[in-house]
């Protein structure tokens, strides 16, 4: 990305496929694009909350109109589990994974969608 100035964070996201969908969108509209803290997310995904998630940021001059584009995607329509529909099946498989192997489970939010930043009031 060039140095154009100051940059503004239009979304925040947890989840590597939706950090690349809304990456490779807005670099399709032609606005310039820097995912802050992606390779974090990538190396290890158990971080990602901690370090709250991966900023999308955009030059200023560019923002609204990456706002206005990330407000025109449909709703996020998968399931709300982790590994499946069933949360009584999440509850037991993340506890199995956490014994067995020590690791948590992967960051998953309820009816996850990028997190909007609210614009100021001018």
């Amino acid at each position: 990305m060039q140095d154009r100035g100051p940059l503004e964070t239009v979304a925040i996201l947890y989840n590597q496929s939706e950090i690349a969908l809304l990456t490779a969108r807005l670099r399709a509209a032609g606005i310039s694009v820097l995912a802050h803290s992606r390779e974090n997310a990538a190396v290890d995904w158990a971080i990602t909350l901690a370090l709250g998630g991966v900023r999308l940021q955009v030059p200023q001059e560019q923002a609204g109109e990456a706002t206005a584009l990330l407000a025109e995607l449909p709703p996020w329509q998968g399931h709300n589990g982790v590994y499946s529909s069933n949360r009584a099946i999440d509850i037991l498989f993340a506890l199995l994974l956490l014994l067995l192997c020590g690791c948590p489970t992967p960051a998953r939010f309820e009816g996850l969608r990028p997190h909007r930043l609210e614009q100021p009031a001018e």
